[in-house]
């Protein structure tokens, strides 16, 4: 034999198995398979009016000075941070300390949306937020939110500027 040290199975394992197969034309046709989840008809959306949608993330604040504030959002198609998500994300930088007396914490909220990301900041302690989105109607959005959750002017600061422009040259968006 080609394995040198292999021995041979004793009599009392040997076993003698007869596996099946599947005859022919087991496989389900395409129009007899059921549907397992997902979207029937999946699709990229342009950002801009979605249409039949009313506030559809029901964004709000999940701790800090902010903490229960319903967040108002863009009649655009966005995808926002999951609640969870945000939540983890905020934990982890308050047990790093991010938030303590001893830093002076600002952030940076690009592609801002409705500024739900940023608003938690400042919500948990932050100093100050940038939101940086390109749709006016984001950045009304963001001005809205701000006050609403009864933020100073000077502790938010919304630029409506493409992101990656203000990325570039930070000098130009103020």
């Amino acid at each position: 034999s080609n394995r040198p040290f292999a021995q041979p199975i004793p009599a009392n394992l040997r076993r003698n198995v007869q596996a099946s197969r599947p005859q022919l034309g087991h496989v389900v046709p395409r129009h007899a398979r059921k549907a397992k989840g997902g979207s029937r008809d999946p699709q990229l959306r342009a950002q801009g009016k979605a249409p039949g949608l009313s506030n559809p993330s029901m964004l709000k604040i999940s701790a800090g000075s902010a903490k229960g504030r319903r967040l108002d959002s863009p009649q655009v198609y966005l995808r926002p941070m999951m609640g969870k998500v945000r939540e983890a994300v905020f934990s982890t930088f308050t047990s790093f300390g991010l938030y303590d007396s001893t830093y002076t914490a600002r952030h940076l909220d690009i592609f801002a949306g409705s500024g739900s990301v940023g608003l938690e900041s400042l919500s948990r302690g932050a100093v100050h937020c940038t939101f940086v989105d390109l749709a006016q109607d984001c950045c009304a959005t963001v001005r809205r939110n701000l006050e609403w959750c009864n933020f100073k002017e000077t502790q938010g600061q919304v630029i409506c500027q493409d992101a990656l422009q203000v990325l570039r040259e930070p000098y130009k968006a103020g």
